[in-house]
């Protein structure tokens, strides 16, 4: 092991890793082994051996309440729902065994709900909120809960105002304006003021804070709405609204560095998204291909997710379906690589595989409407109509003000002859200034009609 950490010390990444695999098989018991690689691949980002490594790491502490949460929590946060559920209510049925304070007890019922909606378990979640504690109910693990059950629940229309009943009440914490920010951002919107809202959650944000919240606690906000994502929207946010000064944002990427010392904050990835959404595709993939000569493992897959985004805008979709390939090779937890492969496989007609990459994305986040939405266009294009009805009709069950859905919905029912339903689904659609302009004119001909 000696020689592996000389070689992580000298920046040799892959080598360290490949000399720790090769000891691993010949000594897989041993603890500081296994230990030592599992924070090598977390700082490489390696995520899949990661999980592997934890599993094998897990069997020396087998029934400690306090390595099952830890492990139910990853899971979690890899969308592994089943495994982390079973982990996480072990915790909470044998709390009395293993004295903890009730913080700690809410954050691991929060997660078990979470856990249950992410299921469709909706009976289970709703209890496990029940028995949360009212003691601190500022924890963001349970807000959290509460705001993904409405969702679940169909209940979106109440979000904004229970957002503002949390922040009215708790205006410290950064988590309430970030899920505020994707509120309007995806539900109105509104790209300009969730800026305003995710600035004001990186306001909020320090490092003193991240590490108080997350070591003095063992739980914090950082979860469900850490620096990194926090930053990201804002960029993405900014740079739809207001292309025109791009210093500002530029400014706010090397303040969150500064401010938080978060290491998973790129921020020359951050600059080659920023070419991006200038329309500066030729630079950004060569930025992209410049930083790839230099890196490897799964701290690539960012900048291959890039260079798919740069070329699928440059019309280059083999290059960017290659690209794609790579990063989720590379990273098979990369959300935003999988929605880049799903956007390519759309532009080349490739339905079936699109229908694959999409039930992928919605298996790690059932309430991602954008992916049911692509799913029911998919399905249209193969003709199975009815697949297509279910998923339109579920993408406005969890965003309602998903004008365009609500017109491929309109179009389905009317294919079936339903026309009732279809034109209510049209009147819907037209109740929303957002809505495609192509879609308006066909909702409109086909209320005429």
């Amino acid at each position: 092991m000696l020689v592996a950490k000389i070689l992580s010390f000298l920046g040799y990444k892959t080598n360290a890793i490949m000399q720790l695999e090769k000891i691993i098989q010949e000594w897989p018991e041993d603890y500081n082994l296994l230990l030592f690689a599992l924070h090598l691949h977390r700082n490489e980002e390696n995520w899949e051996e990661y999980l592997k490594l934890y599993a094998q790491f897990e069997k020396f502490h087998a029934g400690d309440l306090f390595y099952n949460r830890h492990f139910g929590s990853i899971l979690l946060e890899f969308g592994h729902y089943e495994e982390a559920a079973v982990r996480l209510k072990y915790c909470v049925e044998n709390w009395d065994i293993y004295t903890r304070n009730d913080f700690e007890r809410n954050v691991t019922l929060a997660r078990l709900a979470v856990c249950y909606i992410n299921l469709g378990m909706l009976n289970a979640a709703s209890n496990a909120i029940e028995k949360v504690s009212e003691k601190k109910p500022w924890n963001a693990d349970v807000i959290y809960a509460r705001l993904l059950f409405k969702i679940a629940a169909s209940q979106s229309e109440t979000i904004p105002g229970f957002l503002d009943e949390q922040i009215t009440k708790y205006p410290w914490l950064p988590c309430l304006y970030y899920w505020k920010g994707q509120y309007v951002r995806d539900y109105l919107h509104n790209s300009q003021e969730a800026y305003q809202l995710f600035e004001a959650a990186l306001e909020r944000t320090n490092y003193l804070k991240i590490r108080s919240e997350t070591i003095g606690n063992g739980f914090g906000g950082e979860f469900y709405a850490n620096s990194y994502s926090m930053l990201q929207s804002a960029v993405a946010a900014y740079m739809q609204s207001n292309k025109n000064n791009i210093y500002k944002i530029l400014w706010l990427v090397y303040l969150t560095k500064l401010k938080t010392l978060n290491s998973f904050i790129d921020t020359r990835a951050m600059r080659i998204y920023i070419l991006i959404e200038e329309n500066l595709f030729a630079k950004a993939e060569e930025e992209c291909k410049k930083a790839l000569n230099k890196l490897e493992g799964g701290k690539a897959s960012d900048y291959w997710t890039l260079l798919a985004l740069a070329q699928n805008k440059m019309g280059k979709l083999d290059e960017g379906f290659a690209s794609a390939k790579q990063a989720i090779t590379l990273n098979q937890y990369n959300d935003e690589a999988l929605n880049v492969l799903g956007d390519i496989q759309l532009l080349q007609h490739d339905w079936t595989s699109a229908i694959q990459t999409y039930k992928e994305i919605i298996k790690s986040n059932p309430y991602d409407f954008e992916a049911w939405k692509r799913l029911g266009v998919c399905y249209i294009n193969i003709k199975d109509f009815k697949s297509a009805q279910s998923s339109f009709e579920k993408t406005i069950q969890i965003n309602p003000s998903e004008a365009d859905a609500w017109v491929d919905l309109g179009d389905i029912y009317m294919k079936s002859g339903n026309n009732d339903l279809a034109l209510s689904a049209y009147q819907n659609g037209l109740k929303y200034s957002w809505l495609d302009k192509a879609k308006k004119q066909t909702a409109l001909l086909k209320i005429k009609n």
